[in-house]
């Protein structure tokens, strides 16, 4: 699935795997795999779940020896940022990367 521009029309990235329903957690993929060959590449690689973590009613994903989070912002969209946006319990619509499905 490709990913929007950001507002500032930083370039497309891909989330892949990404189960929306809390309930479904069991289900939900253990891993995300998040490419951005066009620009952001600090906010490539593996997202896993954060345990108990929901933003906006949908799961929370820490990337793996990294610093961004990948979350579901108060519009609705799926957005990789830093940690401003945990410091701000995840209530925005800012980041680095945005996906609209």
């Amino acid at each position: 699935q490709g990913c929007g521009p950001r507002p500032t029309g930083q370039p497309r990235a891909r989330v892949a795997h990404v189960q929306r329903a809390p309930s479904e957690r069991a289900r939900m993929a253990k891993v995300v795999h998040v490419l951005s060959p066009n620009g952001q590449h600090k906010c490539a690689g593996e997202y896993t779940p954060v345990d108990g973590e929901l933003a906006n009613g949908q799961p929370v994903w820490q990337q793996a020896g990294g610093s961004f989070w990948l979350y579901s912002g108060i519009n609705g969209m799926w957005i990789i940022g830093a940690q401003d946006v945990k410091e701000k319990g995840f209530q925005c619509n800012h980041g680095n990367l945005f996906c609209r499905t």
